[in-house]
């Protein structure tokens, strides 16, 4: 017996060994190549829509766009299975179904919070798109060395700089100009823009940035009085200015400017130069001017292309509490008032104050209150909590016997260390009050601009 008969089973060879070697297969660059079957065969490849996933040679090429898989391409003698077989095990040439893009915004809408958006950007280049188009809609900038992390990222990439419509900036003594400057010439679609803190700091290297031309809202609390006006003159969808920190004279500004714009937030002096030939609706005043100069100004508010509705008066709360005399020219003035905000409750002690209301035929809310909380600084001991007083249309007579729509605290009110409200109250209508009535009404602020 042979010793092929005589090796045991589990040792016996099929075939005798061989002495030719491997056969060798030409390559076309002469590296050798993974198995089409290997994760290493397959490789990012360009492709003209971000959708289409096919199979194919692999090379590479100048785009950025990497969104398709393909085989690459081997020399095969023609009793091997072609590459063919080996694409069709794997996957289709054909095109794989794509989504509309509304499709993706909606799944997007359903996504709570920012960790999840980027996590959910990392699925497709489409859902990327969306993802960064929420991550980037609205900014909020704190931080001095995030605030130049973002500056930075924006202005390097104009991509993601396309997508910011509402962009919130606090700026402190460390943070550089000149990188805020730079993401503003980058943010091409922007619709809000709010600068606040450093009020010391020059902003008209950052408003002359600013590229966009169709802005919306606008917050400056800071000087460059200059840059102010260009950037005014430059907007042509301004809508909401607030001005509040600093005092402007935009003696020189364009009528032509700021067309649209129905709200105005800042000094008296300042609203006394913007709100002629602009269809101001909603005013909100703050600052404590001489009275009268106060009194002039107030009456250059009636020359706007369209009443005032709804006038926010911060001016003197506990430093300079706001004399009768802004208060009675501001009646005289504005007669189409239905919103007004009264800092201080010892103005309506004035016994005239119920003649004037019923001079407003309009009138629909009365607001006494702090306006800011500036008052905390100068007196933690004062307390001073809203009262909205609604009143109805008809005004018979001048004793309040109107609807209160909400009171907060009605005893605890007290203004600038004198009367109680509820005394204050009882004065002037000459009723008693019911308390518990009081508590259980409710009223709604107003918040969005009066319909005209």
């Amino acid at each position: 017996m042979s010793r092929w008969r005589a090796a045991p089973p589990s040792s016996m060879e099929c075939d005798p060994p061989s002495t030719t070697g491997p056969t060798r297969y030409p390559l076309r660059h002469g590296a050798p190549r993974p198995s089409p079957f290997s994760l290493a065969a397959y490789q990012l490849v360009p492709s003209s829509n971000e959708h289409n996933f096919t199979y194919g040679r692999g090379m590479h090429s100048r785009s950025s766009s990497w969104s398709s898989f393909q085989v690459p391409n081997l020399h095969l003698p023609p009793s091997h299975p072609s590459p063919t077989a080996y694409t069709n095990f794997i996957g289709q040439r054909s095109q794989s179904p794509t989504l509309p893009v509304e499709l993706y915004r909606l799944i997007v809408a359903y996504v709570p919070s920012a960790h999840d958006l980027c996590t959910l950007a990392r699925v497709s280049r489409s859902f990327q798109a969306e993802a960064e188009r929420v991550l980037y809609h609205t900014l909020h900038l704190r931080h001095h060395i995030k605030t130049i992390a973002q500056c930075q990222r924006l202005a390097g990439q104009p991509r993601l700089a396309r997508y910011v419509r509402r962009l919130s900036i606090i700026i402190d003594q460390y943070t550089p100009l000149e990188y805020i400057s730079n993401a503003l010439a980058a943010c091409s679609n922007l619709r809000s823009l709010t600068l606040r803190g450093a009020p010391w700091s020059d902003y008209t290297k950052v408003l002359d940035a600013v590229c966009s031309t169709r802005i919306r809202e606008f917050t400056c609390h800071a000087r460059g009085e200059a840059g102010v006006v260009r950037f005014l003159e430059r907007q042509t969808e301004l809508e909401q200015v607030d001005l509040e920190a600093q005092s402007f004279d935009f003696e020189s500004l364009s009528p032509l400017a700021a067309r649209k714009l129905w709200s105005f937030t800042g000094c008296l002096t300042t609203a006394a130069a913007i709100v002629p030939s602009r269809p101001i609706r909603r005013l909100t005043l703050t600052s404590d001017l001489a009275n009268d100069a106060t009194v002039r100004a107030v009456e250059k508010l009636s020359l706007g292309l369209g009443d005032v509705e709804a006038l926010d008066i911060r001016m003197g709360v506990l430093r300079n509490p706001m004399s009768w005399s802004i208060l009675e020219s501001v009646f005289i003035s504005l007669r189409g008032l239905r919103f007004l905000g009264v800092c201080s409750l010892d103005c309506a002690r004035h016994p005239s104050f119920p003649y004037y209301i019923m001079g407003l035929p309009n009138l629909q809310t009365i607001v006494f209150g702090t306006g800011t909380d500036d008052y905390v600084k100068y007196d933690e001991r004062v307390q001073l909590e809203l009262v909205i007083i609604s009143l109805s249309v008809w005004k018979h007579d001048w004793i309040w016997t109107r609807d209160i729509s909400h009171v907060a605290d009605w005893n605890s009110i007290t203004a600038n260390g004198g009367t109680g409200a509820s005394e204050w109250w009882g004065m002037v209508s000459h009723e008693p009050i019911n308390l518990e009535e009081l508590a259980k009404l409710h009223v709604d602020i107003p918040t969005s601009p009066p319909t005209p």
